[in-house]
């Protein structure tokens, strides 16, 4: 991570955001919809040491085109896209600030709660 500037969109408490740091990213722009995480961060950053100008954490009120703009090397979207009611704009989010590295998590949701899947063996 050495020299990267890191965009981490729903930084949560900004525990991936320090990891970034704590792997030598020069910045880390944490963006989260929920004032709690943001306190949170800056919280654990303060507790760190870690100057504001490595971390900058946004609430939801601020635009993520100004996130866009930030020229990210490398987009964290950790546990966020089951969040967002419109994933193809995040994901014209993430094309537009030119990363070179993009790593998502997430998980598949079923209504169901049984199987996906049924077998049955088919009868001669």
């Amino acid at each position: 991570m050495s020299g990267r500037r890191v965009l981490d969109l729903g930084c949560n408490a900004g525990y991936w955001s320090l990891q970034a740091i704590n792997a030598g990213a020069d910045f880390v722009l944490g963006v989260d919809g929920r004032q709690m995480h943001i306190d949170q961060a800056e919280l654990v950053f303060g507790a760190k040491g870690h100057q504001a100008r490595s971390l900058q954490i946004r609430a939801r009120e601020h635009s993520l085109s100004t996130a866009s703009k930030s020229g990210s090397n490398v987009v964290f979207c950790l546990g966020l896209m089951y969040h967002i009611a419109k994933p193809m704009e995040l994901f014209e989010l993430m094309a537009g600030v030119g990363a070179e590295i993009l790593v998502i998590d997430t998980v598949r949701s079923c209504p169901s709660r049984g199987a996906i899947s049924r077998y049955a063996p088919v009868s001669p």
